[in-house]
């Protein structure tokens, strides 16, 4: 299903092929860009867009553009979205064996609005279908997956499926998991040492941690409670302060370089896409959060949740402007 080759070193622009299973959500983006201020209750002059989206779909494209090899395992429903969301998952060289079809089952969607500084305000996201997704037939797909590979799961999936998926990687695979929203996160607790690495916002670590989390020192501390709870890495996003990121020898935060943001959606995807690919060529840590930043910036500046020209070469290049 998946092959590998060499890992390239940081600074270069040799391109290895990390092998990635990605589990999660697949759906359609329905973004409204607010023009002007938004006021309650009144509707304002912008721009309705709509993407291919999902925290999984995106991590995935986002890696094969990078020049991984990719399986995505989700759902769609047997509608025009869905087939449409497959095709463009093909085209992009994403393997999509694992994207089952459930019957009598809508496709997802996602809808947010997002302020006329491109900032999300709100969203709502419907992910039933993924909660008909076979087990039996993911669980199969994650048994077909070589030891040196990496599986992302995001807490899109139903608690059952995720809790399943993390405790079958066994730490013979790396299990990074993505928390996606402060109530879904949760659903990761029972699990937590048995989670490689876990990417979330302040927001969300906040919910697990039952701290707040609105500081450096805050978010220090955070990494931390969770490194005790047995996760081996922890990345938090703190937005334009940076990232604070913590294993058990070090927690560090990498300050954020400015950028000129047209959209904040899929930039913690991009973020955590970045750090799987740079993982897979073999990285430290502080290079692949490095990495995976200058993802997250390129992201930043497109008004898509993820930039269609995005590939190694020009992170390397991100990289090489901001330190």
């Amino acid at each position: 299903m998946l092959a590998t080759s060499l890992a390239s070193t940081p600074g270069s622009n040799a391109v290895a092929t990390p092998v990635v299973l990605v589990v999660g959500g697949i759906n359609l983006d329905i973004s409204a860009f607010a023009a002007v201020p938004l006021r309650a209750g009144d509707s304002v002059p912008g721009q309705v867009r709509y993407a291919p989206g999902g925290v999984g779909r995106n991590v995935a494209e986002n890696l094969v553009r990078l020049g991984a090899a990719v399986a995505l395992v989700s759902a769609v429903g047997q509608d025009a979205w869905g087939q449409q969301l497959l095709s463009h998952a093909r085209e992009l060289g994403i393997d999509v064996q694992g994207i089952q079809t459930p019957q009598g089952q809508r496709t997802a969607t996602y809808v947010c609005t997002l302020d006329e500084h491109g900032e999300v305000l709100a969203a709502v996201n419907d992910m039933a279908v993924l909660d008909s997704l076979d087990t039996e037939g993911v669980l199969q797909r994650l048994r077909d997956v070589p030891a040196h590979a990496a599986v992302v799961l995001d807490c899109n999936l139903q608690a059952q499926l995720l809790h399943r998926l993390v405790r079958q990687c066994g730490g013979t695979v790396r299990c990074m998991v993505d928390g996606v929203s402060v109530h879904k996160c949760q659903r990761v607790l029972p699990v937590l040492e048995q989670v490689h690495t876990l990417k979330l916002n302040g927001m969300e670590a906040q919910a697990l941690t039952g701290a707040s989390v609105q500081t450096v020192e805050q978010a220090q501390e955070a990494v931390r409670a969770l490194l005790a709870r047995g996760v081996q890495r922890v990345v938090i996003t703190l937005g334009a302060v940076g990232v604070v990121w913590g294993t058990a020898e070090q927690v560090v935060l990498e300050p954020a370089q400015p950028v000129q943001v047209l959209s904040a959606t899929g930039a913690g995807d991009a973020l955590l896409a970045g750090l799987v690919f740079a993982d897979g060529c073999g990285w430290s840590t502080r290079e692949a959060v490095r990495y995976g930043m200058a993802c997250a910036a390129i992201t930043l500046e497109c008004a898509q949740a993820n930039d269609p020209h995005l590939n190694h070469a020009q992170v390397l290049q991100r990289m090489a402007v901001n330190h």
